[in-house]
C-alpha cells in the first residue's frame, strides 16, 4: 500500500524499493508484479516493465490488468498488433475491464502507423471504455475525444478534450492542451 501511495505523489524510486520488497515476500502475488510493471512503465524502463507483466501472467493468466498493461508497454514499442492482441486477449478474459476497451481505443484512434488506425473500431471500444468506467476519468474522456477526431468528428472531439481537462483538474498537462488545440484546428 505504501509504494502505491509513494508512487501517487511521484517518490518513484522509495516506491520502485517497496515494491521489490514486497515482491521479495510474497512472489506470488501478481498483483503486485503488475502494480511494479506499471509503475516501471511510467518511468519509461520498457524490458523491466515487461517482466514483471509476463510474470503476473505467469502467476495469473487471467489478469486482464496485465494484459492491458503489456499491450500499453508494447504499443510504445511499436509492436501494434501484438498490443493489440493483448488488449483483445484482456477484453477476452474480461469483458468488463474498461481499461483494455479505452486502450484499443486510443491505439485505433492514435496510432503512428496508419495500416492499425480504424475510427469505427475506435469509437466503439471508446463508448465501451466510457459505459464501463467513471465519468470523471479524464483518460476515457481523451479516449473519446481522440477517437472522434480520428473519424472527423471535431465539435464533438473538442467537447470531449474539454471534460478531459476539466476531470484532470489540478492534473492538467501540456499535451491535453495541445490535443485540444488541434482538434479546434480540425486536426486529429
Amino acid at each position: 500500500n505504501r509504494a502505491e501511495l509513494l508512487a501517487s505523489v511521484g517518490r518513484t524510486n522509495e516506491a520502485l524499493a517497496d515494491f521489490d520488497t514486497a515482491i521479495e515476500q510474497m512472489p506470488e502475488d501478481a498483483e503486485l508484479a503488475v502494480l511494479r510493471g506499471q509503475l516501471r512503465h511510467r518511468l519509461r524502463r520498457f524490458k523491466p516493465a515487461m517482466e514483471d507483466l509476463t510474470r503476473a501472467l505467469k502467476l495469473d493468466p487471467q489478469n486482464a490488468a496485465a494484459r492491458t498493461a503489456r499491450g500499453n508497454v508494447l504499443a510504445e514499442l511499436g509492436a501494434f498488433q501484438q498490443a493489440l492482441a493483448e488488449f483483445q486477449q484482456a477484453i477476452a478474459v474480461d469483458p468488463q475491464w474498461g481499461e483494455a476497451y479505452r486502450s484499443a481505443a486510443w491505439l485505433l484512434a492514435t496510432c503512428p502507423d496508419r495500416r492499425f488506425r480504424n475510427p469505427q473500431h475506435a469509437w466503439q471500444a471508446a463508448q465501451q471504455a466510457a459505459r464501463l468506467g467513471t465519468p470523471d476519468d479524464p483518460f476515457i474522456w481523451e479516449a473519446l475525444a481522440a477517437a472522434s477526431a480520428s473519424g472527423g468528428r471535431f465539435d464533438q472531439a473538442v467537447r470531449y478534450q474539454q471534460r478531459a481537462l476539466q476531470a484532470a483538474g489540478q492534473y492538467r498537462n501540456r499535451a491535453g492542451e495541445l490535443r485540444l488545440a488541434l482538434y479546434q484546428q480540425s486536426q486529429p
